[in-house]
């Protein structure tokens, strides 16, 4: 958005008192991208797996918020409903939250979709083990992780192969924000 409208947003908070939150959608982030890539080549079938760990050892300040619900809700939500190309049935959620109930710090989800994909998210600001999977997903075809393609050939064989990312701009998401 152009610096102009920016402020506007935050002087009209400022005398309303209120609060203005800025959204802006990862999907041009490189895994989701490439996952999605992969995922509409065809080359994968039917999804019925879809995964996302993120687990950070990093220990926030007493009383701050990790954003872990932001970055879930903004993000890897959105990121998971176009992968998924379908409604939710069931959804299963638990948020992990601190023992005074004052500041989360991860959320594990596992969503069940009408077009029988399920979907695993684990997000968490303080694990005792730091990693990162980005997206992971199992097809009918094949299966897509850390891009690569791992296929099976007629007579049983498991190829793997790397996954170039595609060229893609953030520009062309911000001029469609922009239109609206």
């Amino acid at each position: 958005l152009p610096s102009s409208v920016l402020l506007e947003l935050a002087d009209r908070a400022k005398k309303s008192r209120a609060t203005a939150t800025t959204v802006c959608l990862k999907r041009w982030s490189p895994d989701y991208v490439t996952a999605f890539d992969v995922l509409k080549s065809g080359r994968l079938g039917m999804p019925s797996v879809l995964r996302f760990t993120s687990c950070e050892t990093a220990v926030r300040e007493p009383g701050t918020t990790s954003g872990v619900l932001c970055d879930f809700g903004y993000d890897r939500l959105d990121q998971l409903l176009r992968l998924a190309d379908s409604r939710p049935r069931r959804v299963f959620a638990r948020r992990f939250i601190d023992d005074g109930a004052t500041t989360e710090h991860g959320i594990w989800m596992t969503v069940e979709f009408e077009g029988g994909c399920c979907a695993h998210l684990d997000l968490q600001t303080r694990s005792n083990l730091s990693y990162r999977t980005g997206w992971m997903i199992e097809g009918s075809k094949g299966a897509f992780r850390s891009e690569r393609i791992h296929t099976v050939t007629a007579d049983g064989e498991i190829v793997d192969e790397p996954v170039v990312r595609p060229k893609i701009s953030a520009d062309a998401y911000i001029d469609e924000l922009l239109k609206l």
